[in-house]
């Protein structure tokens, strides 16, 4: 029998960022107009400078860190629940290793004291901006949405790769850190476990299967249909039926979306499949693609999460205020953002803006397809299995002067890459690390933004495995590439 559908709102700003969890109670003696425990400092090193916000379970603060030249980051703080605990500890350390261009980093996760209340912490880098604060205002424009699919999905791909899901795929969670869009990771755990807050983005199955790579892309099918049209799909609530969506989606996102919002996970796109529609907008989209086995056997879903969201409501949580992601004030008929193939030219007698964060990040992402010869000056030598047609794109570390001084001879570290089938590498490990683990963490971070061009077999696009020879001097760094599979 169908479920009646159930119109779940979302919280304003102010609820979701000045809770007042039980672990976080104010004390008698402080003003409600401030935060209690601004001016704390956790773990005796990291201050509670500012409170960004938080949820009913959890609260955030700006906070410093690195020594001697800290710098901005956020610390959210949980209560320690005596059973997952130790489990939420170790979920943080281990993705706290992880290291890719578009995740947002860890920095430390630990335990703390205060006043009675046992409190867990993770200090994250620090975002300047996310998706959330955008859409209230406005739909992105097809390029912006080109644009920020790219690192949604390298990142959600390089979690796959290692089997991690990202389990809280929304607006809220694509930001601006630096010059870079990143997706963030304080949720990153593995597949089958249980999110400890329910959301809107989660697809039907989840609350009897857990999370799962099938559910990261239900996520980021509705976080695609809100981006283009301010609305959430409509579901009527009966199991079996696929959302449906609004009427104004564009192709190719239209098929994009209907894709991952398969109600049955296992004839939902992959992230590899989502990546080759995305790279290849003017293919005809496929409506409906054979189902992809999975690891995990499918589980019958009971009563799923049913939602219909009208606009009005849509998530607007704002890490900090304003909105500087896109051009936020600018009306749905303006132009299209500057696409990175063709950035728009500035009038010659208008002196050019100030970039915003999300240009910063497209020119970086523009200028990291530049040659090697213009952006890098190390000489880089390719082996017979690496012709000058196989390696589109080679990126060498950032190693300063006072680093190579310590080099007798050459560092040599080995890394091994996995590259899907349109060339992007969706995973990384050590080969041969070598005598010295710093070298061996730059040559590991540097490989991660390799591309290669397609491996063939048959005639067919596939993956392949390459191991990246990289050996730092005192002068310079030279790297062999050697494709090892297929």
């Amino acid at each position: 029998m169908a479920s009646p559908v159930q119109r779940r709102s979302i919280p304003s700003s102010s609820d979701a960022y000045n809770p007042q969890p039980e672990q976080l109670k104010r004390p008698a003696d402080v003003p409600e107009t401030e935060n209690p425990w601004v001016g704390q400092v956790v773990d005796g090193k990291f201050p509670l400078q500012q409170h960004l916000g938080g949820s009913d379970h959890s609260d955030v603060f700006l906070t410093e860190f690195g020594d001697p030249r800290p710098q901005k980051a956020v610390i959210k703080l949980i209560a320690a629940d005596t059973e997952t605990a130790s489990r939420q500890l170790a979920r943080w350390s281990s993705t706290a290793v992880l290291s890719h261009r578009h995740l947002q980093r860890i920095f430390q996760a630990g335990r703390w004291l205060l006043g009675g209340m046992d409190l867990l912490y993770v200090v994250m880098e620090y975002p300047e901006e996310n998706l959330a604060q955008v859409l209230p205002q406005r739909p992105l424009t097809a390029q912006e949405t080109r644009e920020m699919l790219q690192p949604v999905l390298e990142g959600l791909a390089y979690l796959h790769g290692r089997n991690l899901v990202h389990g809280q795929l929304k607006p809220e969670n694509i930001m601006v850190i630096g010059n870079r869009l990143k997706i963030s990771s304080g949720h990153v755990s593995l597949p089958g476990e249980f999110a400890p807050v329910p959301s809107l983005y989660d697809p039907p199955e989840i609350t009897t299967a857990g999370v799962s790579a099938a559910a990261d892309v239900w996520s980021l099918g509705i976080t695609l249909t809100q981006a283009l049209t301010q609305q959430l799909p409509a579901w009527d609530g009966i199991e079996g039926n696929d959302p449906e969506l609004p009427a104004d989606l564009p192709q190719p996102y239209a098929a994009m979306a209907r894709n991952c919002l398969r109600y049955d996970p296992q004839r939902r796109w992959t992230i590899a499949q989502v990546i080759a529609q995305h790279r290849d907008p003017a293919a005809q989209p496929v409506l409906e693609m054979p189902a992809t086995p999975r690891d995990a056997t499918p589980q019958k879903p009971r009563a799923p999460w049913q939602y219909l969201v009208p606009a009005a409501v849509i998530l607007a949580l704002a890490l900090l205020a304003g909105s500087r992601l896109f051009k936020s004030s600018a009306p749905r008929s303006q132009a299209p953002a500057p696409s990175l193939q063709q950035p728009a030219a500035q009038p010659a007698a208008q002196p050019a803006p100030k970039p915003s964060p999300v240009t910063r990040a497209t020119q970086q992402a523009a200028s990291e397809t530049t040659s090697v010869a213009e952006t890098q000056s190390p000489i880089l030598h390719t082996s017979p299995q690496a012709s000058s047609d196989a390696v589109l794109h080679r990126a060498l570390p950032d190693v300063p002067q006072s680093a190579r001084d310590t080099i007798s001879g050459n560092v040599r570290v080995g890394v091994r890459v996995q590259v899907d089938a349109a060339g992007n590498v969706t995973g990384t490990s050590l080969d041969s690390p070598g005598p010295s683990k710093y070298f061996a963490r730059l040559a590991e971070q540097a490989s991660h933004d390799w591309k290669f061009a397609p491996a063939l077999s048959n005639g067919q696009a596939v993956p392949s495995v390459w191991v990246l020879h990289f050996a730092f001097g005192r002068t310079a760094t030279d790297v062999v590439p050697t494709r090892v599979a297929p």
